[in-house]
This record gives structure tokens, sequence and C-alpha cells, in this order.
């Protein structure tokens, strides 16, 4: 005869309601920042604690269009902003090399130098 094995009931975990919050990382002196305003705005003496939530809530709601502008091109790096202006160029002026906006890029902003040709003089006292 096989073995018989009875299984015990088994007994669902308990499920716990999903957590409405998540970390996020942030530098420290913005932590600071934001801990500072929280602590200034729960000097009060009747209410419900304000938290960092409310706060950073009601700033992102202030942000508009011109701020999300700011913020990005304040990442741009040299090789970005220039990439972003030879695109704009290309689509005014029509396609040309990279190499050749350089060349107008540097034309423009470093005049010609022209260096006078060095006679070489003789020394009198020789």
């Amino acid at each position: 005869m096989d073995p018989i094995s009875i299984a015990s009931p088994t007994t669902p975990a308990p499920k716990s309601s999903p957590s409405l919050t998540i970390p996020i990382r942030i530098h420290k002196p913005t932590a600071r920042l934001l801990s500072s305003m929280v602590t200034k705005l729960n000097k009060k003496n009747i209410g419900k604690k304000v938290k960092a939530d409310h706060v950073i809530a009601k700033a992102l709601g202030l942000l508009q269009e011109v701020h999300f502008e700011e913020i990005k091109s304040a990442t741009y790096s040299s090789a970005d902003q220039l990439e972003i202006e030879f695109r704009k160029y290309c689509q005014l002026h029509g396609t040309i090399s990279k190499d050749e906006f350089l060349k107008k890029i540097l034309s423009a902003a470093i005049p010609q130098v022209n260096l006078p040709t060095q006679k070489v003089e003789s020394n009198p006292h020789s």
C-alpha cells in the first residue's frame, strides 16, 4: 500500500493593505530644509501635525511649466546643450554636418586672429 499523506489545511496569510507610502531618496540639505519647514509649520497649539508629504504635495502643485524647463536645462551637460543647439540650427537652416556647425560657432565666437609675421632682427651689439 502507498502511504497516504494527509495535508493540513493551509491558512491563507493575512492580507495586509498595500502601503500608501514609498521611500524616496533626496539629498541631505533638501531633507534638512524640508524637516525645518515641517517643524516650523507644527509650531501651533491645535490641529493635526503637518507631515512632510503635505509640504511636498503643496509645493508640487505650485510648479509651472517654466519651472520644469529650468529643472531640465539645469541637468544638461555642455555636450547636451551643443546637441540641442545643433538640432535647432538644422531645423531652421537645413541639415549640415556637426563639423560645419562647430566651424560656424567658432568663427562667430572667436574672432580670427592674424598674427603678424615676426622678423628676426639682428642684434646690433654683436
